[in-house]
């Protein structure tokens, strides 16, 4: 696979986007993340989870890690 990086664009910029859209606070909304380009969406969201087969530093930062997405 390949990720495209987009400087200021990421996950948690485009979750805050669709927050002010619909006027969802970002405490109010929930995200689950594996890998380095879901660190700062689940920073950003009020319960991040990390799948079990998540990197360490996505599963340090997570407010729970649950089954694996394999």
């Amino acid at each position: 696979d390949i990720d495209i990086l987009v400087p200021d664009i990421t996950k948690a910029s485009a979750l805050a986007a669709l927050g002010n859209l619909w006027n969802i606070q970002p405490e109010e909304m929930a995200a689950f993340g594996d890998g380095g380009n879901d660190l700062e969406m689940l920073q950003f969201v009020g319960h991040g989870y990390a799948m079990s087969n998540a990197i360490p530093s996505i599963k340090a930062i997570a407010d729970q890690v649950i089954d694996s997405n394999e």
